[in-house]
Parts: structure tokens; C-alpha cells; sequence
């Protein structure tokens, strides 16, 4: 399928883009599931913001409940107000940050059994106080005859609170370490992903410089070797990319070469062997031997001889003509 070397370093582009956006959308993955978490977290962080202002107003409520006891006693209507007023608010402050922790999601079953337990106790601990307010504003000392049963209410709401603090701080610890366990599990994800990538582009890169390298080295040693005389040499690659190509298109052009080596060879042997014929010819004739015939070839020497034994026959017969009409003269 990839074949060409084109097509490979597209393939592997194009795996190094898929890897990418893989890590890229688990490390997206990740960070929603850090954001829910963080989230839970944060919901958890106002439980117990709120919790706390409830057991701060708690303790308020009690020291107003006191304070209104006292001002009724000694008589003082503007003190005595100030404190219902701020015993009203104490009631408020706790009844709202309450309806906050029922509706928290991030708590537990258990949990949210011990905040309606608390909100009982509560609902009866203000009660309590409402009625010391009502008393006292008619009758002190019967106001303070309804402080012991406010102060056993009181006792008991801190003892459940106490529990439902626990129970708060125990879920915090685990939401905190359920947020740090997700951190680090997100952390691993994300390294193992990245660590896997890389190893898998690193054995795809490996695996294709090895392919162009193994190819550009026999195709190097090939040139060496015919460089060096070994004309029996060959490339022989059987890779279907450029550089396969490449070392074939070597091949046939050192077989072209090396025939048309041959063929002049051939030809420069004929005509050494046409030479020295034509020589071996020329001795014969300076030895007077008439007899004697170069042979005849297609090349330059045998148009050579052709000419050569042109002459000679008519330097012969211009010989013979001589001797005749010699002779003739002779004669008469």
C-alpha cells in the first residue's frame, strides 16, 4: 500500500497527526474528569463552610439566649432588644446555611441523615429560645426556669453536631483523596499515552529510515564496487520505491555500459587481427612473394588492402607490358 517513499512519509504524517489528536482528546477527557472533581471538591469545601457558620451560630444563639436573660432582668429594654435581634438573626443565619447543606449533593447518605437529625435537634433548640424570648419579655425569672431544658436541647443539638462534624471531615478526607487519586490517574493516562505514542512513532521512524538507508547502502557498495573494476556488480533492488528505481535504471545503465565495452573490444581485436594481416601481407610482398593475399575485411584495413592490391597488380602489369615491348624490340 506504501509503497513509494512519498506515500510513507504521508502515512506517517498522518499517523503522527492521529497520535496527536488522541492525546489531545484524552488529555481533554482528563481535564472533564479533574473538572468534576474539582467541582465535587468545591461543593464539599461549602459543606463545611457552611457547617461551620451553623455551629458558630449555634454556640451565637446560646449566647444571646443568655444575654436576653440577663437584660430582662436587669431591666434594660435597648439591650434587651438588641439581643432578640441579633438572636433572630443567629436563627436565620443557621436555618439558611442548613437548607445549603440538605441540598448539597456531595454528601453522603449517612451524612445527610445526621444533618437531618442536627436540623431536628435545631428546630427544637430554637424553639426553646423563642419561648425564654416570649417568657421573658412577661416574666424573668420564669424565662430562666425555661433555660434548663434550652441548655439540654443545646447539649444534645452539640453532640449530634459534633457527630455530623466528624462524619463531614471524614467525607472531606475522602473526597480530597478521591481528587488526588483522580489526579494522578489522569497524570498516568496521559503519560502512558504520550509514552506509548512516542515509542510507536519512534518504531514506525526506526522501521522507515532503516528501509531508506538499507536501499541507499547497497545501492552505495554497488557503485563502490563497480567504481573499482567489478563490473559483474550489481545493485539488485527489489524495493518499489524512488530509490528502487533509482538502483534499477544503475543496473541497466552499467549493462549498457559494459555491453558497449565488449563491442569495442570486439571491434579493436578484429582490427588489430586486420592489421597485422595487412602487415604479414606487406613482408610478403618486400619479399617478392606475388602470391601472397591479405585478408579482406569490412573495415578500414580491408579498404586499406583493397587499394594496396590494386596497385600491386597494376604495378605488375605495367611490369609485364615493359617487358614485352622489350622484348619485341629485341626481336627486330
Amino acid at each position: 500500500m506504501f509503497v513509494t517513499i512519498r506515500a510513507k512519509l504521508i502515512a506517517f504524517s498522518s499517523l503522527s497527526l492521529l497520535f496527536l489528536v488522541l492525546v489531545g482528546a484524552l488529555g481533554f477527557y482528563e481535564k472533564s474528569e479533574m473538572k468534576d472533581a474539582i467541582e465535587y471538591t468545591q461543593g464539599n469545601v461549602v459543606l463545611m463552610n457552611s457547617n461551620a457558620r451553623v455551629s458558630i451560630a449555634e454556640d451565637g444563639i446560646r449566647a444571646d439566649t443568655l444575654q436576653i436573660l440577663r437584660e430582662a432582668k436587669s431591666g434594660e429594654t435597648v439591650a434587651f432588644k438588641d439581643a432578640v435581634k441579633n438572636l433572630n438573626d443567629q436563627l436565620k443565619a443557621v436555618s439558611s446555611n442548613t437548607i445549603k447543606i440538605m441540598n448539597t449533593t456531595a454528601i453522603a447518605e449517612k451524612t445527610r441523615q445526621a444533618v437531618v437529625a442536627v436540623r431536628a435537634d435545631f428546630e427544637g433548640y430554637a424553639k426553646s429560645a423563642q419561648d425564654i424570648v416570649a417568657m421573658a419579655q412577661r416574666d424573668a425569672v420564669g424565662a430562666e426556669a425555661l433555660f434548663d431544658e434550652f441548655n439540654e436541647r443545646h447539649k444534645k443539638l452539640k453532640l449530634d453536631q459534633s457527630l455530623l462534624d466528624n462524619l463531614i471531615a471524614e467525607e472531606a478526607a475522602g473526597i480530597r483523596q478521591a481528587a488526588d487519586d483522580a489526579a494522578l490517574l489522569a497524570t498516568k493516562r496521559i503519560l502512558a499515552a504520550v509514552g506509548a505514542a512516542f515509542i510507536i512513532l519512534a518504531l514506525c521512524s526506526y522501521l522507515f529510515v532503516r528501509g531508506i538507508m538499507g536501499s541507499l547502502n547497497q545501492m552505495q557498495r554497488a557503485i563502490a564496487k563497480v567504481e573499482a573494476g567489478h563490473y559483474e556488480m550489481r545493485a539488485n533492488l527489489t524495493v518499489r520505491d524512488e530509490i528502487g528505481a533509482l538502483g534499477r535504471a544503475f543496473d541497466k545503465l552499467v549493462d549498457k555500459h559494459i555491453a558497449t565495452l565488449k563491442t569495442t573490444a570486439a571491434e579493436n581485436e578484429r582490427l588489430n587481427n586486420s592489421v597485422i594481416g595487412l602487415f604479414g601481407a606487406m613482408g610478403a610482398l618486400s619479399e617478392k612473394d606475388l602470391t601472397v593475399r591479405a585478408p579482406m575485411t569490412d573495415d578500414i584495413i580491408g579498404a586499406l588492402n583493397t587499394t594496396m592490391w590494386i596497385i600491386v597488380r597494376l604495378q605488375v602489369k605495367e611490369s609485364f607490358l615493359t617487358l614485352y615491348f622489350f622484348l619485341l624490340s629485341m626481336n627486330a
